[in-house]
């Protein structure tokens, strides 16, 4: 470590170090300068360095080490808190953990409730497509009523306890003789 010519030390004066948010310093966090641009070491005469947290963790800069996220969670971006859930999981108003999806559903992009994944028909139309919060529902048609008829429900919810409230189909209609 030496120090920078921009910022000149004299003999015997202490630096306190700190690492930008989420690094941790590794050595001595007090380091003593012995001649111009030259210091000593304590923690087995090793010069200080920041290093970047490993994944999975994160450090405040209140913090002296770097600390694993409980499950369920990750490092924010900055990796200075555990605020994120990680995939799979979400965390609505109030809660205080991160909870899994349930089967067949999916977080939504904040990532504060599940959401039903896409409801498919083969030969139909759900409107709206995509993604459906829970207890909100998608009406189905078939695309060709003349060839195909539905069967089943026409109005299908995605239930708070995972996947669809019904799987209605659309069936290819036969030659009817009379």
């Amino acid at each position: 470590m030496k120090a920078d010519k921009k910022f000149p030390v004299t003999p015997g004066t202490e630096l306190t170090l700190s690492c930008k948010a989420g690094h941790k310093l590794t050595g001595d966090k007090t380091v003593t300068c012995t001649k111009d641009t030259e210091f000593k070491y304590s923690v087995n005469g090793e010069e200080p360095k920041c290093v970047s947290c490993s994944p999975g963790t994160y450090k405040s800069d209140t913090m002296t080490t770097c600390q694993t996220c409980p499950s369920g969670k990750e490092p924010s971006t900055d990796k200075t808190a555990c605020d994120e859930c990680t995939a799979g999981h979400y965390k609505s108003a109030g809660m205080t953990t991160c909870k899994t999806c349930a089967d067949k559903k999916v977080p939504n992009d904040n990532k504060s409730a599940c959401d039903c994944t896409g409801f498919v028909i083969t030969n139909g139309k759900v409107e709206p497509s995509g993604n459906v919060q829970e207890n909100n529902a998608v009406t189905v048609s078939c695309v060709k009523p003349k060839r195909y008829v539905l069967f089943g429900e026409k109005v299908v919810t995605c239930r708070s306890a995972g996947g669809w409230s019904a799987k209605p189909t659309c069936r290819k209609c036969g030659k009817v003789l009379i």
